[in-house]
């Protein structure tokens, strides 16, 4: 049975997307270096489909750690066996899949709903099962409303069905659940609908509590290992469970935060499973299309161990992990027209211990493999219900510019065209639209076609044209038309935005430093603006700037933490170490940390060097980094680093 309700949850706040556009040099994204052991497959696959830009996405980045109690829409499978609850509003999650029989949660259901800047817009949530499409992170769609609807099968069982269309790779994608007896198996499917080839990606991310003696099982005896470093990933396939004579398949074995990419055999069965020490855990199965596993570990230094409390209500947690590819670091092509589909299911096992051999233990487990394939036709369907929510306009813009429906089969109505998409629908019927910043961005190929073409540009038209073609990576004609906006009208967006271009683009620090300048007076209390403000002010050393900037800032803007640290940073680098010290310190709480983001502990690293340089009399560029770490640790409370530097010994 398949119910619609409303779920009272711990949460924090969401707060607003960003109106500030993602443009950014894109030469400091992530490296990738596989070493010899890897296969030339992968080594040529790896960084292949990899973004440059979130356009058209928009920055998740105001959220905050204050705590309520939040109500969520929620789709509820049930029988007498399993109780799965979807959150459609948070981008379909699963959030708890319940045993009945067993009484115990098969996946990790959080105490509340923790967000941190881990995903593809910025935010992102730890708990349940979640779904990644189109591109490598946590999905754009994962704090954002997914269509709802309920379909009825012909075998006579409910289905919930969560679907949206995927502008920046031109896709629909789609998620089908139904239960079948004490098993919730889910049916995703990918439909290119773009005009030729696109780059795809898929994984399914699933939270399962950890212990230190929980153990992941796979199908294999291989795995592409990936040990991350501050700017990048260093990938390598090793053998498995041992590795530098430990068993690796422990949760409790992982020193610092890494990834194992299972290589699982063409020819073997596709399944992952978490075992607790009694025995009871979670077996994921799925057809063979779906070839990846994988297994995420925080690891057990001080940044993961953080990492871990800061993202939970209590427990910790790891990732088994499910995927089209072999790693998340590369992506594949779909062909035109072409349509995915697979199926997985999540079974209950208990074994009664989770101790023994792993290769015998893991032939255990394969004989428990559930056949999803065999339970394809639950998912036919001989009846479609109404929408129970409505996701973004984009899906019915895009069949409205492309002049037939979108998808067959997938209703994308036209009252889902509300006021951050109604620019789109007012430029194709020729109607006058006012402007509304809060315009989604769109690098649809048609729409901006047809701004290219309209006669006298506003300009906010200018802008968002620019914008697309900036993601379209027409640098020449996307500068132009943000100098032509900014002409025309001196408005903070444009202005940011060629603030941005100049810092990031054309590396002109000072004429970025001039731009962001006259924006900022505009808005001096909106966080996105502030922090592009602070972080071009001190790439451009303004930092005196900024300070004066902060000094006469509201109370809400002074007590934001990221705000804080630069500020902190600004006062160190003016050699005011007292005041560095007011906000550079254990108690400095950044909301909106980045994984793999080193900022706080390097502003931390900053300050002593000053003052360790001030107390010896020496100049602040003969110390390093591992002298300071040593004499000053980063405190646990601002520790996010999942690899820390290496410490240098004390002489005796």
């Amino acid at each position: 049975m398949l119910t619609f309700a409303d779920v009272t949850l711990k949460s924090a706040d969401l707060g607003g997307e960003s109106l500030i556009p993602d443009i950014h040099d894109a030469s400091i994204n992530p490296f990738m270096i596989c070493d010899e052991s890897v296969t030339d497959e992968l080594r040529e696959n790896v960084g292949k489909g990899m973004l440059k830009t979130r356009i058209p996405y928009k920055d998740q980045n105001m959220y905050n750690r204050v705590f309520s109690q939040k109500i969520y829409k929620a789709a509820i499978l049930e029988n007498e066996h399993l109780k799965a609850v979807f959150l459609p509003e948070l981008g379909g999650r699963l959030w708890s899949l319940y045993d009945k029989d067993a009484q115990r949660d098969l996946v990790y259901e959080n105490g509340a709903v923790i967000y941190g800047n881990l995903g593809f817009s910025n935010v992102w949530f730890v708990g349940g099962v979640e779904w990644n499409v189109g591109f490598r992170g946590h999905s754009a769609f994962g704090c954002r409303t997914l269509f709802t609807r309920k379909l009825i099968g012909k075998n006579g069982n409910d289905i919930l069905q969560m679907y949206e269309y995927e502008e920046k790779r031109g896709a629909v994608y789609c998620i089908n659940a139904t239960l079948d007896d004490n098993v919730l198996l889910v049916r995703p499917e990918i439909h290119n609908v773009s005009d030729g080839e696109t780059y795809m990606y898929w994984w399914t991310n699933i939270a399962v509590d950890e212990t230190v003696n929980t153990r992941t099982f796979v199908p294999t005896d291989h795995s592409f290992i990936t040990s991350y470093r501050e700017g990048g990933y260093n990938i390598s396939r090793k053998k498995i469970p041992f590795i530098n004579g430990a068993d690796i398949s422990p949760c409790g074995m992982a020193p610092e935060a890494i990834d194992y990419f299972y290589d699982i055999p063409k020819d073997s069965k596709k399944w992952i499973c978490s075992l607790r020490e009694d025995g009871k855990g979670l077996l994921h199965c799925s057809s063979d299309r779906l070839i990846g596993r994988k297994n995420f570990l925080w690891g057990q230094n001080a940044g993961g161990r953080h990492w871990n409390e800061w993202l939970t209500d209590g427990r910790d947690y790891y990732e088994i992990q499910a995927g089209l590819i072999k790693t998340q670091f590369e992506c594949f092509l779909m062909k035109k027209d072409e349509v995915i589909k697979w199926t997985e299911a999540y079974v209950g096992v208990d074994f009664g211990t989770n101790e023994g051999d792993f290769f015998e233990i893991s032939e255990k487990i394969s004989k428990k493999f559930y056949n999803a394939d065999e339970k394809e036709y639950l998912f036919d369907v001989s009846e479609c219900c109404p929408l129970w929510l409505i996701g973004s306009g984009k899906g019915y813009l895009a069949g409205l510019y492309k002049g037939s429906d979108i998808c067959h089969g997938f209703e994308f109505p036209r009252e889902s065209v509300n006021g951050t998409t109604k620019f789109y629908l007012d430029l194709f019927e020729n109607n006058v639209s006012e402007v509304n910043v809060e315009t989604d961005f769109t690098v649809n190929t048609e729409i901006l076609k047809a701004l290219e073409k309209r006669e006298n540009r506003n300009w906010f038209e200018d802008y968002i044209l620019a914008i697309g073609l900036y993601e379209k990576e027409d640098y020449d004609k996307a500068y132009a038309l943000l100098c032509e906006s900014v002409k025309k009208n001196s408005h903070y967006l444009p202005l940011t935005a060629l603030a941005l271009f100049e810092d990031s683009i054309n590396h002109d620090r000072n004429k970025a430093f001039s731009l962001i300048s006259l924006a900022i007076v505009q808005r001096p209390d909106y966080y996105p603006l502030v922090c592009a403000y602070a972080e071009i002010s001190i790439r451009a050393m303004e930092y005196n700037a900024f300070i004066s900037f902060y000094e006469n800032s509201c109370e809400e803007i002074k007590n934001t933490g990221r705000v804080k640290m630069y500020v902190g940073q600004c006062y160190t680098m003016v050699g005011n170490i007292e005041k560095a010290e007011e906000f550079i310190n254990e108690k400095l709480l950044v909301p909106d940390v980045r994984e793999g983001e080193y900022s706080i502990s390097n502003c931390w690293v900053l300050l002593k060097k000053a003052i360790m340089a001030r107390d010896k009399g020496v100049d602040v560029n003969s110390i390093t980094d591992a002298e300071v770490l040593l004499e000053y640790p980063v405190p646990y409370s601002i520790d996010f680093r999942m690899h820390p530097t290496p410490i240098a010994k004390k002489e005796k």
